[in-house]
């Protein structure tokens, strides 16, 4: 990788969108042209199946500042977003998502706020929540809430994938070495001031989005999990409240028994806490199982992304 330094790197994954890099790369350069800064786009291929690798690399043809990256294989958003911080040469680096609905236009109020306030580390770009559609609202706000709790030094931030970074905070989460990373959290194992910056929340203007109702519950839970032992605190207490319940009713029934008091048997007082209780239990092993996932995952040490070709060769 040239180590020549830029003022800024903007780091843009992308899975099937060559049509909305070919809109977005002239407007990002645009945009940070207008504040006089020098600059480089970083463009990650997730391992798209489409022809956006080969648009990537017309577009590097045509635009010097433009450096793509293709994956060996789709690792997802955030790991991909990963590899492209590992790539970038700037002292401020922004992460974007490629669909538009990051107005180009609002870089400038990103990297700004950073020159602004020489003591802030991160700014995320935040924007209201109803501007979210339908069950994407809904889930927006259910993580929000599943994130304070997970992450209690960033509670009442609005947490996006639109985010200018310092390269010391950039150089500090590259050396977690995480393989299940989330973006959403890892500023604040690295970073102490972290603010939200409004910005504009555009429409999709190209295609439709990859990020489905599954895909949203899916990123929520893995999210959760790997950012907090939070769950396993939970089903602790929730076993520890079960087994006191369950003493107390034994003990009624036992001292009915002693004094005589009628007590007809019935499927449902067998039914139903057999089939609550082995739910229940199931649930906790699954939960295990995942959180045994992730550190398998970890020990294992696998490579965390791979590198096919890239435009700079």
């Amino acid at each position: 990788m040239n180590a020549t330094r830029v003022d800024v790197s903007v780091v843009v994954p992308t899975y099937r969108a060559g049509g909305s890099l070919e809109l977005l790369i002239p407007r990002i350069a645009n945009a940070i042209d207008s504040i006089g800064c020098t600059h480089e786009i970083v463009v990650i291929d997730d391992r798209s199946p489409d022809d956006t690798w080969s648009r990537i690399g017309k577009l590097a043809a045509n635009h010097q500042q433009v450096r793509g990256f293709r994956l060996q294989r789709n690792i997802g958003q955030m790991a991909a977003t990963l590899c492209g911080l590992a790539q970038s040469r700037g002292e401020v680096v922004v992460t974007m998502d490629d669909d538009l609905q990051h107005p180009p236009e609002e870089l400038p109020k990103l990297i700004g706020a950073l020159k602004d306030h020489p003591d802030w580390d991160v700014v995320i770009g935040s924007w209201e929540r109803g501007r979210d559609g339908g069950f994407r609202a809904v889930g927006s706000r259910i993580f929000a809430w599943l994130q304070d709790l997970a992450v209690p030094e960033g509670s009442g931030l609005r947490h996006t994938g639109f985010r200018a970074m310092r390269r010391r905070v950039v150089d500090a989460l590259l050396e977690h070495g995480t393989r299940n990373p989330v973006m959403l959290s890892l500023p604040f194992e690295v970073a102490s001031s972290i603010h939200n910056v409004p910005v504009i929340h555009a429409a999709r203007e190209i295609g439709e989005s990859n990020f489905n109702f599954r895909k949203s519950v899916k990123l929520t839970i893995d999210n959760f999990i790997q950012s907090s032992t939070l769950p396993l605190r939970f089903v602790t207490w929730f076993g520890l409240v079960t087994a006191f319940v369950s003493a107390i009713v034994g003990s009624v029934y036992l001292v009915r028994v002693f004094i005589g008091a009628d007590t007809p048997p019935g499927w449902a007082s067998t039914f139903l806490p057999i089939v609550f209780f082995g739910g229940a239990i199931l649930m906790s092993v699954g939960l295990l199982g995942r959180y045994i996932e992730v550190v398998m995952s970890e020990v294992r040490r696998p490579p965390r992304w791979v590198i096919r070709e890239t435009t700079d060769d």
